[in-house]
């Protein structure tokens, strides 16, 4: 039987400090993270990014300044005009959060934590990016589903059917931009995979060619 000192004795302490200490990450998990900071690091620093950062400043102040500048002269269609201001403002913080990513990428690559902050980086661009596709489907419904055989962009007055011209077809023209960047886009990426491919094949043949030529010299010696 136990005593009560014995009960008491091997009860834990109350003052019991015992740190567990994490184990550090095993040298695989190393070496993926800096794979996967080195595709980071190269995206975002790479000169695609500063063309879609250029492009997006450019389309946002666009879409800013006809969603400011036409506010409330699309009766009619309200929504033109929300959809002109809102897609612009969300594109600059988009693009202010690129030049983040791009300024991280090319300065910091020192930095402690930077596969964090570069993990971060591609959340918030991928949020962007869902935000841009629901925006984006919303707007083409808003615009093209116009009856243009009712909108009129003469009388003010009639503001059931009133539109202002400039900006529904600044709002439409602005679309297809978006069109043709997308396509842009897509053809894109197959063509610099294949490009890659190329450059990869040419390399490995150009280091496979001195070996070769040293297989042959060596043969020719023997003989």
């Amino acid at each position: 039987m136990y005593s009560k000192e014995n009960f008491y004795s091997s009860s834990p302490s109350v003052n019991d400090t015992t740190v567990i200490v994490p184990l550090p990450p095993s040298e695989t998990q190393l070496s993926k993270r800096r794979i996967i900071l080195a595709k980071l690091i190269k995206h975002f620093s790479s000169r695609r990014v500063l063309i879609f950062l250029v492009v997006g400043l450019i389309l946002a102040c666009v879409e800013l300044a006809y969603g400011q500048k036409y506010e409330g002269q699309c009766p009619y269609r309200p929504q033109i005009t929300l959809f002109l201001t809102v897609h612009g403002i969300v594109k600059l913080v988009a693009c202010v959060t690129i030049i983040i990513a791009y300024a991280q990428a090319r300065f910091l690559t020192n930095y402690k934590y930077l596969y964090e902050l570069m993990l971060v980086n591609i959340v918030i661009h991928l949020i962007f990016g869902l935000f841009f596709l629901i925006w984006f489907i919303l707007g083409n419904v808003w615009i093209w589903t116009v009856n243009r055989s009712v909108m009129q962009g003469t009388d003010p007055t009639q503001t059931s059917t009133y539109c202002e011209n400039a900006l529904y077809q600044a709002a439409k023209h602005l679309l297809i931009v978006h069109y043709i960047l997308m396509g842009i886009t897509i053809l894109l990426i197959p063509a610099t995979f294949m490009l890659k491919r190329h450059r990869r094949q040419a390399t490995s043949q150009a280091q496979q060619e001195p070996i070769s030529t040293a297989a042959q010299n060596r043969g020719y010696e023997l003989q």
